[in-house]
């Protein structure tokens, strides 16, 4: 997998999406994606985190996983990625989609 992170200092906005075929291994994923960020739909975590914390989560994931199961990590730029509001509930929005 390549590298996502660039130096120490910067921390990266991270879209976290999972398929995992298990009960007992989702909920395992999930206890460690609820301890990084925050569920923004069903099997789909958004992550705001530096280098060391997405190296120590990505470490935590591959304990959890089996051969039938997939988790897709995304770097999304801060450029990308804009957050509006409407009543109350978060709106984000981009340019860019990914499927």
């Amino acid at each position: 997998m390549r590298e996502m992170h660039r130096n120490t200092e910067e921390w990266d906005r991270i879209l976290v999406i999972y398929d995992v075929a298990t009960d007992k291994n989702r909920n395992r994923v999930v206890r460690i994606l609820e301890s990084y960020g925050i569920r923004v739909q069903r099997s789909a975590f958004e992550c705001h985190l530096n280098y060391k914390r997405i190296d120590s989560m990505k470490n935590q994931l591959k304990k959890c996983l089996s051969d039938k199961d997939s988790i897709r990590i995304y770097r999304i730029c801060e450029s990308c990625f804009d957050v509006g509001k409407y009543d109350s509930i978060p709106v984000y929005s981009s340019d860019s989609v990914i499927v």
